[in-house]
């Protein structure tokens, strides 16, 4: 797991009977880390994202999308490749003029600023937010409730390259 002032933010959990099949993991920074796994018919690679809020930084936001770019060009190209975690983004559901390849019709919302990065992330490295691709119950889609339990969103995601 990743550490910021040693509050853990960013970690893969694994069951100990997969423990074997780590090949490897890389800490990316504090928001982003990446772990290999020998996995038939191919490796799997898997890349843990806590992205910014929509306070943060410009700069902060900018360098987590240029960390994690780099995470998935470091990515061997025969590997399965899944980015996923809280990206503080809303995607927002679709109409069928608006649906990508990167985000089908059924996100939750509408989409904000953190949302269109999101968006021109996955479409730079031909990744779809798969939790956007298929039908589910509204309550499955939200992913974090507000304290006063008023608003809900769905900002976390698990992306599969489009191959």
């Amino acid at each position: 797991y990743c550490r910021v002032t040693g509050v853990q933010t960013c970690a893969l959990p694994i069951y100990k009977k997969f423990a074997g099949s780590i090949l490897g993991y890389e800490p990316i920074s504090d928001r982003i880390i990446s772990l290999r796994l020998n996995a038939r018919p191919r490796n799997v690679t898997l890349i843990q994202a806590y992205g910014p809020t929509t306070t943060a930084k410009e700069a902060d936001i900018e360098s987590f999308y240029e960390d994690l770019s780099r995470a998935v060009k470091k990515t061997p190209k025969g590997d399965i490749l899944f980015v996923l975690g809280d990206f503080n983004a809303k995607v927002g559901a679709r109409d069928s003029s608006a649906i990508t390849e990167a985000i089908g019709p059924y996100g939750l919302g509408e989409m904000n600023d953190a949302g269109e990065q999101l968006q021109d992330f996955c479409m730079e490295h031909e990744l779809a937010l798969a939790n956007t691709m298929f039908q589910q119950h509204p309550r499955r889609l939200y992913t974090w409730t507000s304290p006063d339990e008023k608003t809900r969103n769905q900002i976390d995601y698990i992306t599969i390259a489009q191959k």
